[in-house]
């Protein structure tokens, strides 16, 4: 018994030793830039040019100090998983998942997702006590299902219906500029058009918001949108549908809602996450 006890420990020591040895290696082929498409299983083979991008990106802006020593290792299997908080050179920081996929002492880089909902920490059941996530994450996760949903449909009914049904398919702008006059009645409707666009873009869907005019015949919104940011990180999404239709979608929205209330509106991308919305009236 003895001598099972000490074979099973040298084992897990040794199956350790080869987890760190498979970070070391992933490190040394992301700083040269050595990882191919063969080195990459994925969960979906459509996941496989977003992941090279993803990889790409984190080679140009690493602060390789911070790649060192992953926070936590957790091998599930033929998977092993690392830990690792990235700052990107700034204070904003997250704790990213490393995923890779061991087999015949090769790895194959898996997955990377800086969404991690620790509920493998949960050990006495019953319970009902859950894990908690900031309410930012939380507008992230429900902003990813909702649009990959939309998107999933909008694609049907494009090939089923055409463009034009599809874009109309998603026009709710009568049943959002009544939101706005049903739920602030004490402010004229297309005042309040503009401040329940603001109300529900930062408080019910977490984006970072400014309201930057608002007049009769005038409005200006500047806001962090997590809806184009969602293309630029979420990668099935960007094998789903180009980034010229994503924004059709976005426009389409945008005006029909504006419509409703009386205004015309002008959207202007300062960047690829970041835009301005101009309302005016004749």
């Amino acid at each position: 018994m003895l001598i099972l006890y000490f074979l099973v420990v040298l084992s897990l020591q040794a199956f350790g030793q080869n987890d760190t040895l498979v970070w070391k290696e992933f490190l040394i082929s992301l700083k040269e830039g050595q990882i191919s498409r063969e080195k990459i299983k994925p969960y979906h083979e459509s996941l496989t040019d977003p992941l090279l991008d993803f990889l790409a990106t984190f080679r140009k802006n690493a602060v390789w100090k911070e790649w060192e020593r992953p926070s936590e290792i957790h091998r599930v299997n033929e998977k092993v998983h690392f830990l690792i908080p990235l700052c990107w050179g700034s204070d904003n920081c997250s704790n990213f998942c490393f995923s890779f996929i061991t087999e015949n002492n090769n790895w194959y880089f898996h997955h990377v997702e800086n969404v991690n909902i620790r509920l493998d920490t949960i050990t006495n059941l019953p319970t009902s006590d859950f894990t908690k996530l900031p309410d930012k994450t939380l507008h992230w996760i429900r902003a990813e299902y909702n649009w990959t949903l939309y998107i999933k449909f909008y694609n049907f009914l494009k090939e089923d219906k055409g463009i034009d049904f599809a874009l109309n398919w998603i026009n709710d702008g009568i049943g959002y500029y009544l939101a706005a006059k049903t739920w602030v009645p004490f402010i004229g409707p297309e005042k309040a058009l503009i401040l329940y666009t603001c109300f529900d873009l930062s408080v019910v869907r977490g984006n970072e918001v400014s309201l930057q005019k608002l007049e009769d015949n005038e409005a200006i919104i500047l806001w962090e949108s997590n809806y184009l940011k969602l293309y630029q990180v979420s990668g099935h999404i960007r094998t789903q549908i180009s980034v010229e239709e994503y924004r059709q979608i976005f426009e389409k929205l945008w005006q029909e809602r504006a419509k409703a209330a009386g205004w015309m509106l002008e959207i202007d991308y300062l960047n690829d996450q970041k835009c301005q919305f101009h309302f005016t009236k004749d």
